[in-house]
Formats: structure tokens, sequence, C-alpha cells
């Protein structure tokens, strides 16, 4: 812009400047056997923030409502979207069509319940069941494609078998949520990592030997009694926050 004009544009403004401050008293303690023991909280913050003072105008407000309905809709089509099957109905052959009907059935049965606010019920038994097995089924994909690519089963690598895991696994992902794929990936990385030996005798074992070190470590602190490691922070803050109003001709 050039600078008369700018200055011109900002005359159409009213600017109300607001006086803004907060203290803040900030505590942070190490974790460690003596905070265990002693439960010390590990982050605690007293926060108080002066009064804070609002000028907007209607124009503003509508704006504001505008962007809070436009992300409202697109919430709703992102959780639409993970449960609507990604082959049309007639892209299949009929004689294999079953499947595919029955989900888009399922995925039209989910987008009136959530469009109509229908209420869910808790998860009992079956559901609980059924997620444990999709978590199951859904880790040991995982785990069997990364066997593929890194050949830990002592089989040349096949292109086609690997392409074929990873479908399977891309297709589950479809109708999973971004935060159950990152848990379920965590696990199938800690079940790679674990010892092959899982027998349940040697299970008990290990289980017996954290329990013996935990209660030897917490009778080692409790004779020695230190005091926690905190880090105290104190911040005080002064300021001010600026509005600009649209100036009406």
């Amino acid at each position: 812009m050039e600078g008369p004009t700018f200055r011109e544009r900002l005359d159409y403004h009213q600017y109300i400047v607001f006086p803004a401050g907060l203290n803040a008293h900030i505590t942070a303690s190490k974790t460690t056997e003596v905070t265990k023991i002693q439960k010390a909280p590990l982050r605690d913050a007293d926060v108080v923030v002066y009064a804070l003072d609002v000028a907007i105008d209607s124009e503003q407000l509508r704006s504001v409502n505008a962007l809070l309905s436009y992300v409202k809709n697109f919430t709703l089509k992102d959780t639409l979207m993970l449960s609507r099957p990604s082959q049309a109905i007639r892209e299949v052959p009929r004689s294999s069509r079953g499947r595919l009907v029955r989900a888009w059935w399922q995925h039209s049965l989910k987008a009136v319940q959530i469009i109509c606010k229908i209420p869910k019920r808790e998860l009992c038994a079956e559901d609980l069941q059924r997620r444990a097995a999709l978590r199951d089924r859904y880790i040991a994909a995982v785990n069997r494609a990364k066997d593929i690519q890194l050949n830990l089963q002592g089989e040349v690598p096949v292109e086609e078998d690997y392409a074929k895991a990873m479908e399977e696994v891309n297709q589950m992902q479809m109708m999973l949520k971004l935060k159950d794929i990152l848990d379920w990936r965590m696990q199938a990385r800690d079940r790679r990592e674990a010892p092959r030996d899982g027998s349940p005798a040697a299970e008990t074992n290990r289980t017996v030997d954290a329990l013996e070190a935990e209660k030897g470590s917490k009778e080692r602190a409790v004779k020695e009694r230190p005091a926690p490691k905190t880090l105290q922070v104190k911040v005080t803050f002064h300021g001010f926050h600026v509005f600009f109003l649209v100036a009406q001709d």
C-alpha cells in the first residue's frame, strides 16, 4: 500500500486501549521417588489475571460467528468421513457387493445418529470386546507389514506382500481416529521390542522382580527422606490490549 492510502484507511477505524496484566507463581517438582512417596505436586500454578475489557462491534461479532460455523461444519464433515467407504457400489462387481452395501448402510445410520444428535449408549462388554479385537487386529497388521519390510522372518521380501499388508493397514486407518492410530502404533512398537520369551513363567518373574525393586527403592527413599527438587518461578506482566472498531460514515 502507498503511505497516504494507508493513513486514510486508518482514519476509518476507532482504536480503544485497555490495561491488562497478570501475576503468576509457578512451582515445578522433578519426578523422583521422593516426590512420589511424599505426594508432592509435580506442577502447581497460581495465576491471577486482571480484569479484561472487551470492545467489539456487530460486524466483528458476525465474523466470529461465521468462523465458528465454518469450524463446526468442518468438524461434522470430518467425523462423517471416518465411516464413509472408499468405493462406490457401482464400482464393485455385483457378485461381491454385499459387504460394501452393508458398509454404506452403517455409514448412513451413523450419519443420521450424528446429525440428529441421537445419544449413543455407553460402551458395554460387547463393545469393549469388539474394540479390543480391532486393536489387536490393527497391531498385528502393522507388525506384519514391518516384519515383511525388515525381513525378520528370514524370507525374501516381496513387494506384493508388503503392498497388500500396507493396503490392509491403510484401509483400517480410514475407519480409525488419529488418537487411536498413534496410540496403537506405539503399542505395536512396544510389542516388537518386547523380549521373545513370552511364557507365563517369564512374565511372572519379571513382574516379581519389578515389584521388589520398586519396594526397595521406596524403603530407601523413606529412610533417607530428602526434600523434593523444586523450581519456583514468579512472573508479573503489565501491558495493554488494543481493539479497533470500524467507524461508521
